[in-house]
Order: structure tokens, then C-alpha cells, then sequence
């Protein structure tokens, strides 16, 4: 244990050394120590509300609502760690630890306590992190600074138990294809049933919005293993339900336990299967912080890839990279540029449009122009997460794009216009879909679909520039957030003009979703003319 707690305290001391050596680093790590701090002080000192949990909030939200985003989180998040690390494993290592404490006389056991303790230190980061979503779920849901922390934790605590369940799955099932795939099926089982315990009471009482937030609300969906316990554990203390959370605690602690338990105790050659996992992630990383937070070869490695016919089929000079990126995507996609992400988003889009057109009474229902606006925010938003890769990350890892004879700026844009053509295409399936749901008139379709091309010019470029100036930053958790926050500050204004226009002018939304775009085609235009030499010098991007 001597030697664990030196190496810990090596590790900080030389993290803080590494940054006064670096003073970008510096910079980055006190400015999200200041967001984090405005976000902490917004959380302790914005006003409580009752402790209580009612139906609706003051101001008429549906707690339900916080049920359906909260167990949406779980499942997308909890069952991507479990699906991963079933299919290639986990661990709690990096290289270092390998190299200094597997030959080290440390008993495996120790091993994984430090391992865990130093993933759920990490885990309590980002939760300090997510604060900054606390203050806008207080005032939205009406919660208690308590109950805002509680929601944060408990969430993060739930990732922590889903690598745990995965370490577990990968080691007992690693080499047997078929316990593997009943491992699979039976994860997928645990997904689909709650969405079939929603449904049956949204089709029984039929499809309104408050039969949809009754069945959120139901404690027939916390039945489900581990992703409805963790609910039900959560909500039980949120409604001070002491009776809920005991029973659920105890089941997640129990699964915890035995995963722990079977897992040391698995005939399996513990060492070897975190050596192997520890060194694709150490691959991984290696890659991304030589190459930037948008090197995505490392991750494109064991990818399966269709050939079909071969041949750029066009191009010359710069244009080459735009006839290799459709080559890719028609390989790697279902239909040229749709993928499983336009899938969901097309999926998610849809039912949200359906419930706000065929729920309530017609006195309830939006309008078709702000159901639009509805999805194009969450449309925008979701984007904003989705685009940190793109095929012009790959390019930028390489020299070719460098050594072509043609302007710098012909090559950025070429190498970047798929990153836009995509999110073009989705919006046009994604919005023609919702218009002919909601009934929108074609002036509000095609002006949805333009905002959300512009939205997705702007990240673009924003990835850009911040790929070149802050991508050798090692955290890459950090440039993320920067990449982040520099996206939001160059929308803002925009979104705020389009705002001001549609609310004080009584301009139609088209017409405010119009100024929204060009603003956010300007600013794209330039930051393309500022990164432009980005191409000119390999080693010296400015």
C-alpha cells in the first residue's frame, strides 16, 4: 500500500509540475476552474424550493420530464460503457501503472481498490463539471441545491458500476463467442423492456403528453436491472421515499459486490486481459495527443469497412479530398452520409414531434412553427456534441494534404465540405420528416434546414481552429470543453439577434431563422480565413 500512495502522490505532484511548465495548459485548466466556480456558486446560492416532489413544478414543467431525461442518460451512456467494454473490454489502468506496479510486490486486489478509487475520483470531476447544468435543472424542476447534487453524483456513481459490470461481463466471457452473445442479447433485452413497460400505459391511455409522463413516472420502468434500480434508487431519495432507495441501494450494491467478487475469483488471466486493454487505450490516447482531440484513426483501427468498387472517380488538386471522403463515407455508412447517428436523430425527432402534435386537447397543442423551433434547438444541440470528429481530422494527422500544390485555403475548405454536407442531409430527412408531421409550411422546413447547416458550418470551424491552437494540449477533456464553450460564444450572438427579431418585430420564423444563418455563415467564413494557413506549414500552423 506504501508504494501505491507514493505513486499517488508522484502523480500530483508532477501533474502540477507539468503544468507551470506549460503555461497554455495554465490557462486552460484556471479558466475551467473559473466556469466551474460561477457554475458551483449559481448551484449553492440560486433559491431552493420545496424539498418535496410534487406532479408539476411552479411553473407548470412535469416532473416526468426529469424521470425521462434522467433515465435516457443511463441508458445511453451506461449501456454504451457495458456494450464496450463487453465487446472490447475495460480497465481502471494507464501504462504507467503497468509498468511501475504490475511487476511491483502489490497484491491484485490492491491493484483494483486503487484502480477504482482513482475512477471514481475522476467520476467526481465530471460531476463537478456537469454542475454547470445544475443551476438551469433548479430552476427548471424546481429542486433543492441537495437534490440537483444528488441527481449529478448518482448518475456518475452509475457509470462507475457499469465499468465495473463490464470488467466483469468482458472477463467472463472473453474467447467464448457464445457467452458473449448471450451477453449481448440479454443487454439488448434489458433495453427494449423499458421502453415496452412505457408504451403499454402510453397505449392504454392513449398518446398525450400526460400519459407519457405518467409512465415515465412509473415504478413498473425501475424494475428493470441496474438501469431502473439506479432510477428507482435516485428518485427514492429525491422524494425522500426511504423504503425505495434502501431496496435499490442494496440491489446495486449486491451487483457491485458479486461483480467484484466473480471477477477476481474468474478462471482468467487477470493481468493479461487489463495489459491488453490498458495498451489500446494507451494507443488511443498516444494518438490523439500527438494528433490532436480529432484524430480518429486509432479509433477506426479494428473497424469493419465495406469495399465495393474502388476509385476516387473525380478530383484534381484539392477536390481530391472531397471525392475520398464521399469513397469513405459510402463505405462506412448506410446510405452514403446516413448513418446510425442520422438514424437516431431522425428516431428521437420523430417521436418528440408526434407527442407535441397528437397530445393534449387542440387548445394545448403548439404550433407547427414552434414545434420546428423545438427541434431544431435539440437538433443543434445534440449536433454540437456529435461534430468533434469529422474527415477532415484524419487529413490533418497526415502530410499529403500538406504537399498538394494548391492554396491552403482551397484544401481546408475541400477537406472539411463533407463535414457539411452530411449535417445538410440529415436536416433535410430530419425536418421534412418532422414538417410532415407537425404540417409545416415549406418556408419553415427549408429555413430549419439551412439554421442547422449553418450550425454545423460554424462547429466545423470552431473544431478547426481549435484543433490547430489547442490540440496539443494533452487533457483532451479539456479541449472539448473549450471547443465547447467557443462554439456557444459564436452562435450566442446570432441566436440572440434571430431571438430579438421573431420576439419584438413579430417577424415570422423563417425570416429570424434566416439572420440566425447568415450570422452563423459569416462568423464560419471567418474563421475559415483566419484558420486558412493552417495547411500551409505541417509543423507551424499559424
Amino acid at each position: 500500500m506504501k508504494a501505491i500512495l507514493y505513486m499517488t502522490r508522484k502523480s500530483i505532484k508532477n501533474w502540477f509540475l507539468d503544468l507551470l511548465r506549460h503555461p497554455t495548459k495554465l490557462v486552460g485548466v484556471v479558466l475551467l476552474v473559473v466556469i466551474i466556480g460561477f457554475s458551483v456558486l449559481n448551484v449553492l446560492f440560486s433559491s431552493d424550493y420545496s424539498e418535496s416532489m410534487g406532479t408539476l413544478t411552479e411553473s407548470g414543467v412535469d416532473i416526468g420530464i426529469l424521470h425521462g431525461i434522467y433515465f435516457l442518460l443511463l441508458f445511453f451512456l451506461g449501456g454504451a460503457v457495458i456494450l464496450k467494454g463487453l465487446k472490447s473490454g475495460t480497465t481502471f489502468f494507464t501504462m504507467g501503472d503497468v509498468n511501475m506496479m504490475f511487476c511491483s510486490p502489490i497484491s491484485p486486489k490492491s491493484l483494483l481498490v486503487f484502480g477504482l478509487v482513482r475512477q471514481m475520483l475522476t467520476m467526481l470531476l465530471m460531476a463537478i463539471i456537469f454542475l454547470v447544468y445544475g443551476g438551469m435543472a433548479k430552476s427548471i424542476f424546481d429542486l433543492t441545491t441537495a437534490q440537483a447534487v444528488i441527481l449529478i453524483i448518482s448518475f456518475f456513481l452509475f457509470l462507475i458500476i457499469s465499468q465495473i459490470v463490464a470488467l466483469f461481463l468482458y472477463s467472463t466471457t472473453n474467447g467464448k463467442p457464445k457467452a458473449i452473445s448471450t451477453a449481448k442479447y440479454i443487454l439488448y433485452a434489458l433495453i427494449l423492456l423499458p421502453v415496452v413497460l412505457i408504451l403499454i400505459p402510453v397505449i392504454q391511455n392513449g398518446f398525450t403528453l400526460s400519459s407519457l409522463y405518467g409512465a415515465l413516472k412509473s415504478p413498473a420502468a425501475e424494475f428493470v436491472p441496474l438501469f431502473g434500480w439506479m432510477k428507482g434508487f435516485t428518485f427514492g431519495i429525491l422524494s425522500g421515499n426511504v423504503i425505495t432507495s434502501v431496496v435499490y441501494g442494496v440491489l446495486m450494491l449486491l451487483v457491485v459486490g458479486l461483480s467484484l467478487v466473480f471477477f477476481m475469483k474468474a478462471d482468467c488471466d487477470y493481468y493479461e486481459d487489463v495489459l491488453q486493454n490498458t495498451e489500446t487505450s494507451h494507443e488511443m490516447r498516444q494518438a490523439v495527443k500527438k494528433r490532436g482531440m480529432n484524430n480518429t484513426d486509432a479509433y477506426l483501427k479494428n473497424r469493419k469497412i465495406r469495399i465495393g468498387s474502388k476509385g476516387l472517380n473525380g478530383g484534381k488538386g484539392a477536390s481530391t479530398f472531397l471525392f475520398k471522403h464521399l469513397l469513405e463515407r459510402r463505405r462506412s455508412g448506410y446510405v452514403l452520409f446516413w448513418d446510425m447517428y442520422s438514424i437516431i436523430m431522425i428516431a428521437v425527432c420523430g417521436f418528440v414531434s408526434f407527442f407535441i402534435v397528437y397530445s393534449g386537447d387542440d387548445s394545448e397543442v403548439l404550433t407547427s412553427e414552434a414545434t420546428m423551433l423545438i427541434l431544431l434547438a435539440m437538433a443543434s444541440y445534440m449536433q454540437l456534441f456529435f461534430s468533434v470528429t469529422g474527415d477532415w481530422a484524419r487529413e490533418l494527422s497526415k502530410p499529403y494534404i500538406y504537399m498538394i500544390p494548391d492554396s491552403p485555403f482551397k484544401k481546408l475548405i475541400f477537406a472539411s465540405l463533407t463535414s457539411i454536407i452530411k449535417p445538410f442531409l440529415d436536416g433535410v430527412l430530419l425536418f421534412v420528416v418532422a414538417g410532415i408531421i407537425c404540417s409545416a409550411s415549406p418556408l419553415v422546413i427549408i429555413s430549419s434546414i439551412i439554421v442547422y447547416t449553418s450550425f454545423s458550418c460554424i462547429y466545423c470551424m470552431v473544431n478547426i481552429l481549435t484543433d490547430r491552437v489547442l490540440g496539443f494540449l494533452s487533457n483532451q477533456a479539456l479541449s472539448m470543453f473549450l471547443f465547447i464553450m467557443i462554439s456557444l460564444i459564436a452562435v450566442a450572438p446570432g441566436v440572440i439577434l434571430a431571438f430579438v427579431i421573431g420576439a419584438v418585430s413579430g417577424a415570422p420564423l423563417w425570416l429570424a431563422a434566416c439572420v440566425c444563418a447568415l450570422w452563423n455563415f459569416i462568423v464560419s467564413l471567418v474563421l475559415a480565413l483566419i484558420c486558412k494557413n493552417t495547411l500551409h506549414n505541417m509543423e507551424m500552423p499559424f
